[in-house]
């Protein structure tokens, strides 16, 4: 399942079963809360009734607080899920040299959980 993408929007790409998500590009602006509110929808809804690990790709180029906002209560969430007992995997890719998307991944490694495996990526 894939959403709508714009530039300030990030492309967002679940799986059928949706045990893969995928939240990669640029998010502020117009718009930015209708997506994550389609989100956390999903995530209260179908992601614990699925089975397998949670595998969670995020790569932002561009977030604002609105988008940082709610990353934290997505990432709260996952959070009481894999206190639960859920098997969740986060990967927080960000561009080599982008300092505040890096310092991002920091502040939410602080208050989970579940593993973040953060990795550099050359743009």
């Amino acid at each position: 399942m894939e959403f709508e993408k714009a530039d300030n929007i990030p492309s967002v790409t679940w799986s059928e079963d949706w045990s893969h998500i995928e939240i990669i590009g640029n998010s502020y602006g117009i718009g930015i809360s209708k997506t994550y509110e389609k989100i956390l929808k999903i995530v209260d809804e179908e992601l614990p009734n699925v089975e397998s690990e949670l595998l969670c790709i995020f790569h932002f180029r561009v977030m604002n607080s609105i988008s940082m906002k709610y990353i934290i209560l997505i990432f709260s969430k996952l959070n009481d899920l894999f206190n639960k007992g859920k098997m969740i995997k986060v990967i927080w890719r960000y561009d080599k040299g982008d300092s505040d998307i890096r310092e991002a991944a920091n502040e939410l490694i602080e208050f989970n959980d579940f593993p973040i495996d953060v990795v550099a990526c050359i743009n």
